[in-house]
């Protein structure tokens, strides 16, 4: 099962870190931010560093579709 890592309120500096420590690591890091100019250059950047990386701005559509697989992983943790 692949991993990944979501980022909300993404910057350069703790999440950024953070971002590398674990795409480094195999992670697909995803990055969430209000700047889509910055989020370009960030995925950039970390894509440089061989970290599997997308981005998108924090629009209703992505809030509803991670509330929705959040809630699909809480079930499925408290079934297992």
């Amino acid at each position: 099962m692949s991993k990944t890592l979501v980022i909300f309120g993404f910057g350069t500096g703790i999440s950024a870190a953070v971002a590398e420590k674990f795409g480094v690591q195999g992670f697909a890091v995803a990055v969430v931010a209000r700047s889509e100019e910055r989020l370009a250059a960030d995925v950039s950047a970390l894509s440089a560093k061989g970290v599997t990386a997308a981005s998108s701005p924090p629009t209703r559509a992505t809030l509803s579709r991670f509330a929705a697989s959040w809630r699909r992983f809480a079930l499925g943790a408290k079934a297992g």
